[in-house]
C-alpha cells in the first residue's frame, strides 16, 4: 500500500484503494504517543490480504497472496520511526492478565496483588523486526522499533521487514512514531515473498518486481 493505493509487483493495480492516503499519517502532539496513528495488514486464511488505519479494516487489497509472506515497512519521505504493536485493546489485556495471575496463584483465597499492564514477555515467536534492513535504517527496541537515524539528510533505503513469515490472520501493525516536514511523501507498508535475511535491499520496496 502506497499513499492511498495498491501496488502489486512494482506496478499499480489499484489506484484508490480506500479514503485514507498513508501520506496523511500523523504522529500525536500530546504525551501519550498511544494516539499516533497505526497503519497494518493480515493475510486472511482464504489468502486474501486486507489493510487496517488505526484498526479498522479497509477491504480487500488483494484476492490471492502467496501463504508464505514476510510483512515489509518502508520508510521514506516524511516517516522517520515506527514501532512494531499488537492490536489488543485495554479490556483484552485486563482479561489476561488476570488469567495468568490465577493460573499463578498458588492460594485462590489470598488477595491478589495489584494488576499491572507491563509489556508483554517475550516469547520465541514474536513478531519483530529483522536486522537486515536498509543502509540508512537502524532497528533498535528489542528488535520492535525501526527508524532512519538521519532522516533530514536521506529520504530512502529505508526498508525494513518482519523477522518471520506472517502467520495467517496474524495482525502486522506498526505506529508511526516520528516524522519530517522536510520531504514529500511517507510511509509504505505491505509483504513480500522475500526472505529478508538473503534480500539485498533496494532503496525501496517499489523498485521490486516480485
Amino acid at each position: 500500500m502506497s499513499g492511498c493505493g495498491i501496488l502489486t509487483n512494482g506496478k499499480g493495480t489499484r489506484r484508490e484503494y480506500c479514503e485514507f492516503s498513508l501520506d496523511e499519517l500523523q504522529v500525536s502532539s500530546s504525551s501519550s504517543i498511544c494516539q499516533s496513528d497505526t497503519q497494518g495488514l493480515m493475510r486472511k486464511a482464504t489468502g486474501a490480504l486486507h489493510f487496517y488505519i488505526n484498526g479498522i479494516d479497509q477491504g480487500v487489497a488483494a484476492n490471492q497472496t502467496p501463504g508464505v509472506v514476510y510483512g515489509v515497512v518502508d520508510l521514506y519521505g516524511m516517516a522517520v520511526k515506527v514501532t512494531i504493536v499488537h492490536n489488543h485493546n485495554h479490556s483484552d489485556r485486563l482479561r489476561r492478565n488476570n488469567a495468568i495471575m490465577r493460573a499463578l496463584s498458588p492460594d485462590v483465597g489470598r488477595p491478589r496483588p495489584a494488576l499491572s499492564l507491563t509489556p508483554e514477555p517475550d516469547v520465541p515467536d514474536r513478531l519483530l523486526f529483522h536486522p537486515n534492513c536498509g543502509q540508512k535504517a537502524a532497528i533498535i527496541g528489542d528488535g520492535r522499533t525501526a527508524l532512519r537515524p538521519h532522516a533530514t539528510d536521506d529520504f530512502n533505503h529505508g526498508v525494513v521487514l518482519s523477522n518471520r513469515p506472517l502467520h495467517s490472520n496474524e495482525v502486522f501493525q506498526v505506529r508511526i512514531d516520528k516524522m519530517v516536514d522536510k520531504w514529500a511523501g511517507s510511509i509504505e507498508i505491505g509483504v513480500t515473498t522475500h526472505n529478508p535475511a538473503y534480500l539485498q535491499l533496494p532503496s525501496t520496496m517499489t523498485n521490486l518486481r516480485s
